[in-house]
C-alpha cells in the first residue's frame, strides 16, 4: 500500500467521521478495511495541544497484566508526522518504541502501518490475548497497547476512538460505542489509560447476554468453524460466574463484563486469557464442548484479578508505567493469591466438587517442584522481566500454595472469621481510590488489618 493511498484513505475517514462526533484533546483513528499483508492503518490526530519543538512518540513497552517485555514498536512501518495542513515533519526512529518528531509546535497527527502479532514468528514471545490478530474481512482482535502509540507524558489526554470496519462485521468490548454508520463505530475514552483497558474483538456477530445477580455479563465469540453457540458456552460459565460473585460480594463493583473469546485452532501459540477492569479477552485452541471446566476456571482467575491488582497494586491507578516497567515484589499475591481464591471461590460455592479442588492443590503442589524454591518469591518477582523470567509459573503455583497457607492461618487465628478472602476486601477498602500501596510496607499492612 503507497503512502499515497493512505494518506488518501486517512484524509477522506478523517472528514467523513470528524463530524460526527464531540472533539477531544486526540482522535485516534484505524481503519479495518484496508488491512491488507496484515498491516492495519492508524491515524492518530492531535487538537489544540501545545508541544515543545521536539516530541518523542512511544509505543509500550509491555501493558498491565502481561509480566514479559513486548516492545510493540517493533510492530509499527512506514511512520510519518504531519501539520495540520499536511506537511511532512523530520522524523528520526530512536529504537525500537520511540520516534523523534522535529518541528512538533506544529504537530497535527501521525499516520503509520502495524503489523498483527498473531502471525509473525519473530513476535512469538508476545502473549497472544494481550496482542492483535488481523483476519481482513473476517476477524480483528484489538488490544490497543500493539496498536495506538502516544505522545511522551500525555497519557491523560482524552481521545475518541473511531474504527472502519466492514458492514458485515460487529464490535465488542467494554468500552460505550456510538455507532456512526453501518461501517464506522466511534468510542470515547478519558485517556490513554481507558483506551489500553479497553480492548475490542470484530466478527460476525455472535452474542449472548444474561444478568447474573446485579452484573450483565456479555460473551462475544469467535469461532472460525461457526460451530460455537455463545448461550451454550454462558450456560455452561454460570456456575462459576454465580460462584465469583458470591464469593467476592460487595468487593464485586461492577454493573457490566465483557467476555472476549476466540477458539483458535492453530498449534504453536500461548492460549490463555488477560484481564482488564471490565473484560476478559480469552483464547483458547481446544474443542469448545470439551473443556468447559478450563475455560471456566481461567475466566474466574481473571475476573478475580478485579481485587488484585486492578483494584490494588503497586503502580496505582493512571499512573503505569509503559516505558520502563518497575517490577513487584508481590506477584506471589496478585497472581498466587488470585490462582488460588478462584478454585476456593468455586469450591464454597458449589461450583466446584471437594475432591477435585483438593485435587487440583496437590496437582499445583506436585508442578511446584519443577521451579525453585530456594530463593524468596518476592526475589524471584523482582527479576520476572529479565534473571527470572522462566520462573513466572513459579507464581501461579507456590504463589497460590502461599495463598492456601495464609487462608488456613488466618482463619486458624480468628476461629474461622477471618480469612485470605477478607484480607484481599480489607486491603482494596485500605488503599482506597488511588489503589496504591508501599511495596515494602504490605506485610505490615497484612499483619495490621488480621491482627496477626
Amino acid at each position: 500500500m503507497s503512502l499515497t493511498r493512505n494518506a488518501l484513505i486517512f484524509i477522506l475517514f478523517f472528514l467523513f467521521a470528524a463530524g460526527n462526533f464531540p472533539a477531544q484533546d486526540c482522535d485516534i483513528f484505524i481503519d479495518l478495511i484496508s488491512v491488507k499483508d496484515d498491516k492495519l492503518p492508524v491515524n492518530i490526530v492531535w487538537r489544540d495541544i501545545r508541544l515543545p519543538d521536539t516530541v518523542e512518540f512511544h509505543m509500550p513497552k509491555i501493558m498491565p497484566g502481561n509480566y514479559s517485555i513486548s516492545d510493540f514498536g517493533r510492530l509499527v512501518t512506514g511512520f510519518w508526522a504531519y501539520t495540520a495542513d499536511r506537511q511532512p515533519l523530520p522524523v528520526k526512529r530512536i529504537d525500537d518504541n520511540r520516534w523523534q518528531i522535529a518541528g512538533a509546535s506544529q504537530l497535527a497527527s501521525v499516520n503509520y502501518l502495524v503489523d498483527d502479532t498473531f502471525d509473525d514468528a519473530r513476535y512469538r514471545e508476545i502473549f497472544d490475548p494481550a496482542g492483535t490478530d488481523f483476519r481482513a474481512g473476517e476477524y480483528f482482535l484489538l488490544s490497543f497497547g500493539a496498536i495506538a502509540g502516544y505522545i511522551s507524558g500525555r497519557l491523560s489526554v482524552k481521545c475518541t476512538l473511531t474504527v472502519r470496519h466492514p458492514a458485515s462485521l460487529y464490535g465488542a468490548g467494554p468500552a460505550p460505542k456510538k455507532t456512526l454508520s453501518e461501517t464506522l463505530d466511534n468510542y470515547s475514552l478519558n485517556s490513554y489509560y481507558d483506551l489500553y483497558d479497553s480492548p475490542l474483538m470484530y466478527a460476525v456477530p455472535n452474542v449472548a447476554s444474561e444478568k447474573i445477580t446485579d452484573t450483565r455479563f456479555k460473551l462475544f465469540v469467535y469461532d472460525p468453524s461457526g460451530n460455537t453457540d455463545p448461550w451454550e458456552v454462558l450456560e455452561e460459565l454460570k456456575p462459576g460466574l454465580t460462584a465469583v460473585k458470591k464469593y467476592l460480594g460487595n468487593a464485586f463493583p461492577l454493573d457490566y463484563y465483557n467476555i472476549l473469546m476466540g477458539f483458535y485452532r492453530v498449534p504453536g501459540h500461548d492460549y490463555g486469557a488477560i484481564e482488564y477492569p471490565h473484560s476478559t479477552v480469552l483464547l483458547e485452541n481446544k474443542n469448545a464442548f470439551s473443556f468447559f471446566g478450563d475455560i471456566e476456571f481461567t475466566l474466574v482467575h481473571e475476573i478475580l484479578h478485579i481485587i488484585t491488582p486492578l483494584g490494588f497494586n503497586s503502580w496505582g491507578k493512571d499512573n503505569y508505567n509503559y516505558d520502563n516497567p518497575v517490577p513487584t515484589r508481590h506477584l506471589w499475591l496478585f497472581e498466587g493469591a488470585t490462582e488460588y481464591t478462584s478454585l476456593h471461590s468455586g469450591v464454597m460455592y458449589n461450583a466446584m466438587d471437594k475432591n477435585l479442588f483438593l485435587a487440583l492443590i496437590r496437582r499445583i503442589d506436585e508442578m511446584s517442584e519443577n521451579y525453585i524454591d530456594t530463593i524468596p518469591m518476592t526475589e524471584i518477582s523482582l527479576g520476572v522481566y529479565d534473571k527470572y523470567k522462566y520462573e513466572y509459573m513459579n507464581f501461579y503455583l507456590k504463589g497460590a500454595l502461599i495463598a492456601l497457607c495464609l487462608d488456613l492461618y488466618l482463619l486458624d487465628g480468628s476461629d474461622g472469621e477471618y480469612g485470605l478472602r477478607e484480607l484481599m476486601a480489607d486491603l482494596k477498602e485500605k488503599y482506597g481510590e488511588s489503589g496504591r500501596f508501599d511495596e515494602d510496607r504490605l506485610f505490615d499492612d497484612i499483619a495490621g488489618l488480621s491482627g496477626s
